[in-house]
């Protein structure tokens, strides 16, 4: 069944397209986003230079599923928590090392794991790592 277009309209679009196409290209090359794509490029090209076609499918296929695990692990509300954990920790360690004046022996390390924030932490990790070996399995 062929597609009817209207040419004209679509004509009539081209200038007001070109016009948010070049300034989403001068944002991106603002922001530093051109430069980041130009880098994957260059990486993707360099990975895939000695590759054959069945290689280049086969590491399709397998990226494909690591995103498709990533969005299932978004789904899981620890997962969804740790930028607000990593901030967090981020604003705990500043100001720890403001006021240590030494290092950590083993004996803190086994004192800290009873507490409340680190079982916390500890449980995340240990989910995490369940998930990720989950997702290996698949």
């Amino acid at each position: 069944m062929m597609m009817n277009l209207d040419r004209d309209r679509i004509l009539d679009g081209f200038p007001t397209l070109g016009y948010q196409l070049a300034s989403r290209l001068e944002d991106w090359q603002g922001d530093g986003t051109l430069a980041r794509i130009d880098h994957l490029l260059i990486l993707l090209s360099d990975a895939t230079a000695g590759m054959n076609a069945a290689d280049i499918q086969a590491g399709a296929v397998k990226f494909n599923r690591v995103l498709n695990f990533a969005n299932e692990m978004m789904d899981v509300p620890a997962v969804r928590n740790i930028p607000a954990a990593l901030k967090t920790l981020q604003e705990n360690q500043s100001d720890e090392s403001a006021s240590a004046t030494h290092g950590t022996g083993v004996l803190e390390v086994l004192e800290r794991l009873n507490e409340p924030d680190i079982q916390s932490g500890l449980n995340l990790v240990m989910d995490l790592l369940g998930l990720l070996g989950k997702g290996g399995k698949a």
